[in-house]
């Protein structure tokens, strides 16, 4: 009975103690979660350097726009000039044309107003007085 008991007694020991299958699913809960991490390291690496790539797409593309915009503005300032000098080219064959025509006198030499001190100006001769009443226009 004693052997028997003990046999018993080392049975249930081992089967309490046998961690055989339970360490068996660890390591595969192990593998698994292994391969997630590396999984999830390779989907980070290549979301950033999809995203190193998109940065370096768009700051080639604002280069491109920045480049191409300096042509443009170029080319713009360069048309504007060139409708300026003809506009002024146009305005000063006109002008000519009436100086020829005699529509427009060149201004005549004009000597400055000097200003005088009121004890200084000549005495004026009176003016008449003008007419208030209705129905009189003034000049």
């Amino acid at each position: 009975m004693i052997a028997l008991t003990a046999i018993i007694l080392t049975t249930l020991h081992r089967w309490i103690t046998d961690t055989r299958a339970e360490r068996a699913a660890l390591a595969t809960d192990q593998r698994a979660t292994q391969d997630e991490r590396a999984r999830c390291f390779a989907e980070r690496a290549a979301l950033q350097s999809e995203r190193a790539r998109l940065y370096r797409d768009l700051a080639a593309e604002r280069a491109a726009d920045s480049e191409r915009l300096e042509v443009e503005r170029a080319a713009m300032a360069e048309e504007f000039e060139l409708a300026r000098s003809q506009i002024s080219r146009e305005a000063m064959q006109i002008l000519a044309s009436w100086f020829v025509d005699g529509k427009v006198c060149p201004p005549e030499v004009r000597t400055g107003n000097l200003i005088r001190f009121p004890k200084q100006q000549p005495v004026q001769a009176p003016q008449h007085e003008r007419s208030r009443e209705h129905g009189v226009v003034r000049p």
